[in-house]
């Protein structure tokens, strides 16, 4: 059937939302709702919008520098990790729970999935579910940032490797009016100047966004320190419209240290 204007007319804003919330995965400038995340990370706005994103200083994907020597791939399983894969995150492969991650205080539930990204049937990943959900008109272009994180110690001007595998399962996307909705999944990092990550963050780092559905995708990145960090907050991390009815987002896999 041929699409009506109408439709052409919506596309066309989706395009322009997506260049706006990948504007957001960078920490550059777009129109923001004042009720987005506010504990020291990105904000932004978005829609009806697929997640777009490009290569930065502080945004790496899974392909990286090319003049970088590649990350290990690592795979958590159980207590055995391979001596490339030491990784600065406690719990990195969701054997049997979610234990040593917190869901962020802003509408974000997390919880234990029995299925991972190498098909075993003796562990997990854990799954993301962001449910900020409104439909009032100051919501209708904003888009609500929230993740599961764990605190881990740095040190200033240190460089970090990061890795995680992410799964978006299909079938996602309701919202209000009927519209479908694109939300992305990525790999954050806040860095705060207290050694517990509270206060005042400093700088961030964040993964090129995931949209593909039904398939692991690996995101990898490198990040340096600042010199007034003294923690990070490494997040497995959603990015979502407001009138997306909820999103949800697996993890694995997570890797984090210190560059060789």
């Amino acid at each position: 059937m041929p699409q009506s204007r109408s439709c052409a007319i919506r596309r066309s804003r989706a395009v322009l939302r997506a260049l706006c919330l990948g504007s957001v995965l960078l920490g550059t400038a777009c129109g923001v709702d004042e009720r987005s995340l506010q504990a020291g990370g990105s904000s932004g706005a978005g829609g009806k919008s697929q997640g777009a994103g490009s290569a930065g200083s502080q945004l790496l994907g899974a392909a990286g520098d090319p003049n970088e020597t590649p990350l290990p791939r690592c795979v958590y399983l159980g207590s055995t990790v391979e001596s490339d894969c030491e990784t600065l995150v406690r719990n990195a492969g969701f054997a049997s729970n979610v234990a040593s991650w917190t869901a962020e205080p802003v509408g974000i539930t997390e919880g234990w999935v029995n299925a991972d990204a190498s098909d075993d049937p003796h562990s997990g990943s854990m799954a993301v579910m962001n449910l900020n959900y409104k439909v009032d008109p100051e919501a209708a272009t904003g888009t609500n940032g929230g993740a599961a994180r764990q605190c881990v110690p740095v040190t200033a001007q240190t460089d970090y490797q990061l890795a995680a595998d992410v799964f978006i399962p299909a079938g996602q996307g309701a919202g209000f009016q009927d519209v479908s909705y694109t939300s992305v999944a990525t790999l954050s990092v806040f860095y705060y100047e207290s050694p517990d990550c509270t206060g005042r963050t400093v700088s961030n780092f964040t993964s090129n966004p995931v949209v593909k559905t039904d398939e692991w995708v690996h995101v990898e990145g490198r990040t340096t320190a600042p010199k007034e960090s003294q923690s990070m907050a490494v997040r497995l991390a959603t990015l979502k419209p407001f009138r997306q009815i909820m999103f949800e987002a697996h993890f694995d896999n997570v890797f984090v240290g210190e560059r060789q």
